[in-house]
């Protein structure tokens, strides 16, 4: 109820103000403005762990927006004064509110987890989330009937089932995930889950659904049986295509403030070395075509030809090319480098459809030519002017992780993680990181 609240004023008080300030009272426009608003804020909600990402607040802030710009409308002119003055005291109220709670979230401690299974079981949860965003506090060995304590991988680790409620209890964990390879039996799972839920502690089955996503798990009944269905991976025809409509239509936008950036940054590439001041690249888009993307020069003219020479500089592994330092760029390029403004000219792709805003990195015809089946589906989709890749590290990532980023956005992204990368990206060229 809290986050229904804060939703609903953001989205009328965005709504208003904005629109009272360029003197347009448009329906459309609220709608539009209100949906995205609501995306961005419920993106701060401190969801619970196991909870997955609902597409609901974004339909209550449509529809929140929509009834009060239809009660505007009615009211007649005249009314929009009082309405705006009523509107920045709601988005004040909205601002602190939601700004508190995502700042609550921000500082919240990882989840404390007791992992049920074997010693590779243990051990692999130990490493899965060895980047801090969960804590293993224990683990509970199904095959062994031992007292006393044991480490695995320095995980504090004790034996037999019938003690992992009361080791919970003890190590003051948050939930007891169970390894779907524990080789437990209907009769020793139902005594887990009474045992678990009288010690007050929640219980998940972890790991053999790693790679789908929250928003495509459903729990069903099939017969007696429980089961999870799973959505298909990828976008249906609808979505794709209104995600293509707003690629273009975004791109216009931006193109238009960006062009006379864009011609400065031109000029002044054509001042700092000698050749054009944009770079063509043939890059491989959706479904394997191909197609020139443009970039503002960043490098010496040549500087293709000069790859081979620097081939044991190389400082990314797999099919990657990147090197620190790169002696082929200009002056000038590298500040466009670390502030991401050379990408400025993809805008264009976007608005021709070979792009899309948010995506897979685009990659080059020979890396395509050596990609395996599993590494050919970063291709279903558009590549994006920015994506996970960029806001998880960009060049500082190795080839196993951004394949395995892309792959997760290609199965698993929505319009909703759209906005969420989106606003990320504004972080990532801020801080530059990973750019070079």
């Amino acid at each position: 109820m809290p986050w229904l609240l804060v939703e609903c004023c953001t989205a009328a008080a965005v709504g208003l103000a904005v629109m009272s300030l360029l003197g347009v009272f448009d329906l459309a426009a609220w709608t539009a403005l209100g949906g995205a608003v609501c995306v961005a804020v419920r993106n701060g909600a401190p969801l619970d762990t196991l909870s997955p990402p609902s597409g609901w607040p974004v339909v209550r802030g449509l529809a929140v927006t929509f009834a009060v710009a239809a009660l505007v409308s009615l009211l007649g002119p005249g009314r929009e004064s009082q309405l705006a003055g009523a509107a920045w005291v709601l988005l004040a109220s909205g601002a602190v509110i939601g700004g508190a709670l995502v700042a609550a979230r921000a500082h919240r401690r990882p989840p404390r987890v007791v992992v049920v299974g074997g010693r590779e079981d243990i051990s692999r949860a130990a490493m899965r989330w060895a980047d801090g965003s969960v804590h293993v506090i224990g683990g509970v060995l199904v095959s062994e009937e031992t007292a006393h304590l044991q480490s695995v991988v320095g995980v504090p680790t004790i034996g037999g089932l019938h003690r992992a409620a009361v080791w919970a209890v003890e190590r003051r964990a948050d939930l007891v995930v169970v390894a779907p390879t524990s080789g437990l039996g209907r009769a020793e799972m139902r005594d887990l889950v009474a045992d678990v839920a009288e010690a007050g502690v929640r219980l998940a089955i972890g790991e053999v659904l790693d790679d789908v996503a929250p928003h495509r798990l459903r729990p069903s009944r099939l017969g007696r049986s429980s089961v999870v269905r799973v959505a298909p991976p990828g976008r249906g025809g609808a979505a794709r295509a209104l995600k293509d409509v707003i690629d273009r239509v975004l791109g216009v936008v931006l193109l238009v403030p960006a062009a006379p950036v864009l011609a400065l940054t031109m000029l002044a590439i054509r001042l700092d070395s000698p050749g054009p001041a944009l770079f063509r690249q043939v890059r491989v888009g959706r479904d394997g075509r191909q197609f020139t993307m443009y970039k503002l020069r960043t490098m010496d003219v040549g500087a293709e030809q000069q790859r081979v020479a620097l081939r044991d500089r190389n400082d990314c592994d797999g099919l990657l090319f990147k090197v620190y330092d790169d002696p082929r760029t200009t002056r000038l390029g590298r500040v466009l480098r670390r502030t991401s403004l050379d990408e400025l000219p993809q805008l264009w792709n976007v608005v021709r459809g070979e792009m899309s805003l948010v995506g897979p990195r685009p990659a080059l015809p020979y890396e395509v030519s050596e990609y395996d089946d599993v590494e050919r589906r970063r291709i279903t989709v558009k590549p994006g002017m920015t994506g996970l890749w960029q806001v998880s590290g960009r060049s500082n990532l190795d080839w196993e992780t951004s394949i395995a980023l892309d792959l997760d956005y290609v199965d698993n992204g929505r319009l909703y993680d759209d906005l969420v990368i989106g606003l990320r990206t504004v972080g990532a060229v801020v801080g530059s990181r990973g750019a070079y």
